[in-house]
């Protein structure tokens, strides 16, 4: 969609979809895919009042996302004008709120790396990405972000 502006609503980043609500007395065996999970799952339950379908739209994952100026202002007026508790997932609860706004999301999920805790970081696994999660050590990922072939930007990245 469009603002009054002319501007594009942009929500974009890694998009999850069909993902299964929480609740604070699931246990392991109401989860759609528990091997997901860590086993404080509870921690995302979000309780009927403040959203009570059995699935989340699609939405973003809080990793990290783009949102347009006609985007943040329209989730923030639904908020404004829900009557209803924060969802305490945030990056559910912005895309209950787009959702809520007219405002589907678009996956850039290529742009977007999301790799396991235990998985070793290499070059690889940054080239090319906007955005990586969980970075082990910021400053070998950020040169590998930034492209280690260009000597210009090695150079702003190497402090002695």
């Amino acid at each position: 969609s469009t603002s009054g502006r002319g501007e594009k609503d942009i929500y974009a980043g890694r998009m999850q979809q069909g993902s299964q609500v929480i609740r604070s007395a699931f246990t392991a065996e109401d989860l759609w895919h528990p091997a997901w999970f860590p086993s404080d799952f509870v921690k995302w339950a979000v309780p009927y009042s403040a959203y009570s379908a059995a699935v989340y739209p699609d939405y973003i994952s809080g990793a990290g996302y783009i949102l347009s100026h006609s985007t943040v202002e329209k989730v923030l007026a639904t908020y404004a004008a829900r009557d209803a508790p924060v969802v305490l997932v945030e990056d559910v609860f912005v895309g209950v709120l787009a959702n809520a706004s007219g405002i589907t999301p678009r996956a850039l999920n290529g742009a977007f790396q999301d790799p396991a805790a235990s998985l070793a970081q290499t070059e690889r696994i940054f080239q090319g990405k906007m955005l990586v999660h969980r970075v082990q050590e910021p400053t070998q990922a950020f040169r590998w972000l930034l492209g280690r072939g260009d000597k210009k930007r090695r150079r702003l990245t190497h402090s002695s």
